[in-house]
């Protein structure tokens, strides 16, 4: 919602003070792609990855159970 919120108000600041240069998207486009990595980190990356590799790592780590 953030993202949103500062992405639309980036986009009418730079539409009211300086048309003819688009700054606004670069931020757009790079923290979107920040958003979208972030995203993938927690939703995909993280069920494949998660407490159960986690466990048996430190358990391989340390040479005995938990």
């Amino acid at each position: 919602m953030i993202y949103l919120v500062v992405s639309l108000g980036s986009v009418a600041i730079n539409l009211l003070t300086t048309p003819a240069r688009l700054w606004f998207v670069g931020l757009v486009v790079f923290w979107g792609l920040g958003v979208l990595a972030h995203t993938l980190t927690i939703f995909v990356f993280d069920r494949h990855f998660g407490g159960a590799w986690e466990r048996a790592q430190v358990e391989k780590i340390l040479g005995r159970p938990l």
